[in-house]
């Protein structure tokens, strides 16, 4: 009996290490990509802000609602609408993480679809609200802004 406990013990952390290096290497890639495509999103953001409809362009990004439909859309428009420079951008960035993280390690414990799950805490959130998350996070968590932002550019630098 033993036995068999040792293997789920062992399964559960080979897929907390496979959930952790995935959102890593995500992570990464999404400042590779943001990097590259600096120039093409202040391209668009010219051609957007010179349109002459006078119609509105949208909704602001913050107040959009994050679904499992719309997902990956969003994440582009962050790319184009939300400036590196922005500290929301780590602290999206870090909410996202944390509700991954904890959401899929949880899932992969109770022996659950961990890709499902993971994103379950995001889902039903405007990125503001998780913006608001991540500030919070961070202190609860004793992250200071520019630990997390050295961290994630030694990860980006790794990455590369």
């Amino acid at each position: 009996m033993s036995n068999s406990v040792t293997k789920k013990k062992n399964l559960a952390i080979y897929i907390i290490v496979i959930i952790i290096i995935i959102a890593i290497v995500g992570v990464g890639l999404y400042f590779v990509l943001r990097q590259d495509t600096t120039e093409t999103s202040n391209t668009n953001n010219l051609n957007n802000s010179t349109s002459t409809s006078g119609e509105a362009l949208g909704k602001n990004i913050k107040e959009e609602v994050i679904t499992a439909e719309n997902y990956e859309e969003i994440l582009n428009r962050i790319e184009n609408e939300i400036s590196e420079d922005d500290e929301d951008i780590y602290y999206l960035s870090y909410a996202m993480m944390y509700y991954m993280f904890s959401s899929g390690i949880s899932s992969a414990v109770a022996g659950n679809d961990v890709e499902t799950e993971m994103y379950s805490e995001i889902y039903g959130k405007t990125i503001q609200q998780l913006i608001d998350e991540g500030k919070q996070l961070m202190e609860e968590n004793d992250v200071p802004l520019e630990e997390y932002k050295e961290s994630l550019t030694n990860l980006n630098n790794t990455v590369n």
